[in-house]
């Protein structure tokens, strides 16, 4: 072998690709032999607030000109001038004492027949939708009601 053609030799590709392997090979064992990392999830927000995140999920089929949604003690979760129609996803914080919540909708629709949507999806429970129909200023409390297992 030629002394200025020794990095063209297969046995020196061989030697550098297993150099290269080998330089890998520690952060990959790190990777794939170290023990798994466990998350503890504590629901210490949750247990002091007494609230549930949730997802609100708010269909109408025509615009209303005032849309407010609160707790039966009065606490206001979603709140909107104006909304067209169609749908729409907000976050919300949800009491939920005993697998129950109990929603209090107002709004102001136009003088037609209208309907309103509202699926909750609470963290941890199913989702469940609810609606209320009518024209003009509803107003209508929605029991939510989730089976705890």
């Amino acid at each position: 072998m030629n002394g200025t053609r020794w990095y063209a030799s297969p046995l020196f590709g061989t030697a550098g690709v297993i150099a290269g392997l080998a330089l890998i090979a520690i952060p990959l064992r790190h990777l794939t032999a170290a023990r798994p990392v466990e998350l503890v999830v504590r629901p210490e927000t949750q247990e002091k607030q007494g609230k549930t995140p949730a997802v609100l999920r708010l269909k109408l089929l025509d615009p209303v000109s005032r849309l407010r949604i609160e707790t039966v003690d009065g606490d206001a979760i979603l709140e909107s001038a104006a909304m067209p129609a169609g749908e729409s996803e907000h976050d919300v914080q949800l009491p939920l004492h005993g697998g129950m919540a109990d929603l209090r909708v107002s709004l102001a629709a136009g003088d037609a027949e209208t309907a309103v949507f509202l699926t909750l999806m609470p963290d941890g429970h199913q989702d469940r939708t609810l609606y209320l129909t009518g024209s003009g200023t509803l107003e209508e409390t929605l029991h939510y009601e989730w089976n705890s297992h």
